[in-house]
């Protein structure tokens, strides 16, 4: 059982530490400075346990990438060695798109608590509506402009979510 002294983040990469946009030369999307920044004062600010919800996670789940080697690549990009991921959201997860793909990927965070996982506190960071506004853990939840990233403002709101601080109004 992971350390219930911690607050935990869900990440997704792609609409949160870039902006999709698609890089020729290197044939994928490139991680933000501006992004990483705003990251990193997440980690800096909460401390937080990390869980990867994002597509990402398939480098991992496939056998091409262990944690800490994903660990390793986003520390190339600037990302805090502090960071500390401490697993991924299952692969049974179909990698369906849109609105579908967002729903399933909302549920799999639900889930993930049902493994015996305790934490105070949770916030998933994501550029797809993982949450509808009128569901009951929409609070819990801070969507990125995926043709932006993660922005300060969107860092402000996940630090006080994850510091348990509800004053700062959803944009």
């Amino acid at each position: 059982m992971a350390n219930t002294n911690h607050s935990i983040l869900f990440l997704d990469i792609d609409g949160v530490l870039n902006d999709h946009e698609f890089d020729g030369m290197s044939e994928s999307t490139k991680i933000l400075p501006a992004c990483v920044k705003q990251f990193n004062r997440i980690i800096r600010d909460t401390d937080p346990d990390v869980v990867l919800s994002s597509a990402w996670r398939y480098l991992i789940l496939n056998g091409a990438m262990t944690l800490g080697g994903f660990h390793s690549l986003l520390r190339t990009h600037g990302v805090t060695k502090d960071l500390r991921i401490i697993g991924n959201l299952p692969e049974d997860i179909s990698q369906v798109g849109g609105d579908e793909g967002a729903k399933q990927r909302g549920r799999a965070i639900l889930n993930w608590f049902s493994g015996g996982y305790l934490y105070p506190n949770w916030v998933a960071v994501d550029d797809l509506e993982l949450f509808r506004p009128d569901d009951y853990w929409v609070s819990q939840f801070v969507q990125t402009d995926g043709k932006v990233g993660l922005t300060a403002q969107d860092a402000d709101l996940i630090i006080d979510r994850l510091n348990m601080r509800y004053e700062v109004e959803r944009p």
